[in-house]
């Protein structure tokens, strides 16, 4: 009897102490399968409650892989928060602000919307049923303030450790297509705090094809939409909100959709939404709107991406001055860098965190309001421009990639009248000159400090 109660207490000690029995290999790579499925099954349980299903994100991915390979480098799978906890003993909003995560925040460091989930359980089943009866979990799982996800599937002696972190950026609302079951699910920005001029509560929306011709007018936003007849592998919605737009490319392709019911055409890699230094066109805009805005072509990744983007560029361009001098070098403090051809201007900066709201650039007759261009595919924000971001202006929509290296590039297509740089030109920030750019120089660098 003694003995037999001894061998019960070993074998709920193993299972209590979860010992970590994995190849090198289980703790590199995520499971692809297993990473959709989840994802997939967050979304069923999302649309069930009304709430927009979430779209994978290279970074919030990665974030979810570094932590599910740390975890799996201690002894036993840590109980509780802990398993939150990284290895330099920070929490998961933290981790997002490290440089090689940088996930964009809503005007200020405080205002991040991130969180982060786990379970090591034997299947996604599992994973699902103890995050459905966890009150904290589920509450994370429901919340509207959500759109993006990134899933990390290790394997380990007694199934999988799943790490899901949850987030959403500013001027980025996915969207999701259905095509058997003829249903475009859309998301609309819900988060009420931070100041911007990102887009919210978006109430007019259009679709195009993937060509950007039309296939719908102007109608309210509502959850779920019919799904528009289309040829080609990806349609574009355009959100409204007063004068403010984003735009979101939707793949049509079965391998993308994430849901339950898609799992047999989950054969190859999965498309994961990520901005890349090839972008399409936004789909061409009616009505006399000069503002239309490039969404990036998705890339072709395994379930669990890493952000490929080439940096930006390092060097450094001469510029003039405000007083009118030639400046061989960049000014000692923060900048931003115009660099510009006859069809397309550039905007990037030397570092993360300037704020470029009060910049225009003007000729005397015409300006261009930086605050004013379409920046929903940049990791920063007009207000913290992250430090690989560029806001890219094109009169030639043939021309949709910036002539230096950017990370992360938003577009926007002027008419020619508004190419202002063609012709020399100043910067002035908060209504204060800060440069004069010469249109034959191509290059300007105005001084942020």
């Amino acid at each position: 009897m003694r003995r037999w109660l001894f061998c019960a207490f070993l074998l709920a000690l193993l299972v209590t102490v979860v010992p970590l029995t994995t190849t090198a290999q289980s703790q590199s790579t995520s499971d692809a399968d297993e990473a959709r499925g989840v994802v997939a099954a967050l979304n069923e349980w999302r649309i069930g409650l009304g709430l927009a299903p979430l779209r994978p994100n290279p970074i919030l991915e990665k974030m979810a892989l570094d932590q599910a390979r740390y975890i799996l480098e201690q002894p036993q799978i840590p109980s509780g928060a802990a398993i939150h906890t990284g290895r330099n003993g920070e929490d998961p909003r933290t981790r997002a602000l490290y440089p090689q995560y940088d996930w964009p925040v809503y005007g200020q460091t405080e205002q991040l919307v991130l969180s982060e989930i786990a379970a090591a359980r034997p299947n996604v089943q599992g994973a699902i049923n103890f995050w459905r009866g966890s009150d904290i979990h589920n509450r994370t799982v429901t919340n509207g303030w959500y759109r993006e996800v990134g899933a990390a599937v290790l394997p380990y002696r007694l199934g999988f450790v799943y790490l899901i972190v949850l987030g959403s950026e500013p001027n980025v609302l996915p969207a999701l297509a259905d095509p058997r079951g003829d249903t475009l699910y859309l998301s609309n920005e819900t988060y009420p705090r931070g100041r911007g001029d990102w887009i919210r509560n978006a109430d007019q929306v259009r679709v195009f094809d993937g060509l950007g011709r039309p296939l719908s007018d102007w109608q309210p936003w509502a959850a779920t939409l019919p799904l528009p007849d289309t040829s080609g592998d990806s349609l574009f919605v355009v959100y409204q909100a007063g004068t403010a737009e984003a735009v979101t490319e939707v793949s049509l392709r079965p391998a993308d959709v994430l849901l339950p019911q898609y799992a047999d055409a989950w054969g190859g890699a999965i498309v994961v939404s990520a901005p890349t230094n090839t972008p399409t066109p936004r789909p061409a805009s009616s009505g006399g709107t000069t503002l239309a805005t490039n969404t990036p072509a998705p890339n072709p990744t395994s379930a669990v991406a890493v952000n490929t983007a080439a940096p930006r560029a390092t060097s450094v361009p001469t510029a003039t001055t405000s007083s009118g001098s030639s400046a061989s070098s960049a000014p000692a403090g923060p900048s931003v860098t115009l660099a510009y051809t006859a069809s397309t201007l550039t905007l990037s900066a030397d570092r993360a965190g300037i704020n470029l709201g009060g910049l225009v650039l003007t000729n005397g007759t015409t300006s261009i309001r930086v605050a004013s261009l379409q920046a929903q595919f940049i990791r920063g924000t007009i207000q913290s421009f992250g430090s690989r971001d560029c806001l890219f202006i094109t009169i030639d929509r043939s021309i949709t990639t910036p002539t230096t290296s950017c990370g992360f590039t938003s577009t926007t297509f002027f008419e020619s009248s508004r190419a202002i740089w063609r012709n020399d030109f100043r910067v002035e920030r908060d209504g204060q000159t800060v440069a004069s750019c010469s249109a034959s120089a191509g290059r300007c660098v105005v001084p942020m400090g």
